[in-house]
């Protein structure tokens, strides 16, 4: 026999909270939907500029060149002077895309989504004691240099 839903109270909360979750997960992504097509279009355009992106995205390369993901180097010398986890995302996006400008800052740029969304839930959803729990989680997610 099939069962029947029971449209009680507890289980018409469940579907008006369900129907509130996607209704604001649709305007988060149409709202951000344009910030990232600002923020992906133009990220090939210019050539690596800093000291720091061309030296992860030689480290990027260097491992995507030998294969060995766990030693990073930088002129046949092991650095290990930074975490691994940005550089690591960097040759995957080499791998897939090629070894160029847009590949050396995808991650980057995709990283920022998942950082804007935590900290607007913090900003505007969570109480007190909720906001610092969760930003000592974002900063331990994030900020991999505290466990490397």
């Amino acid at each position: 026999m099939a069962k029947s839903i029971v449209l009680n109270k507890k289980n018409m909360q469940n579907i008006r909270n369900m129907k509130k979750k996607v209704f604001g997960f649709l305007v988060v992504l149409v709202i951000l939907s344009p910030f990232f097509f600002f923020i992906l279009q133009n990220l090939g355009y210019k050539s690596l500029e800093s000291f720091d992106e061309a030296l992860y995205a030689t480290l990027a390369r260097n491992i995507l060149k030998s294969g060995n993901f766990l030693e990073l180097r930088y002129n046949g010398e092991p650095f290990a002077d930074h975490p691994p986890g940005s550089v690591w995302f960097m040759s995957l996006a080499f791998g897939i895309f090629g070894v160029n400008e847009f590949s050396a800052r995808i991650y980057s740029a995709l990283s920022s989504a998942p950082f804007i969304r935590h900290w607007s839930q913090i900003i505007f959803q969570k109480s007190r004691l909720e906001r610092s729990t969760y930003v000592g989680v974002i900063t331990l997610v994030y900020n991999e240099s505290q466990i490397w």
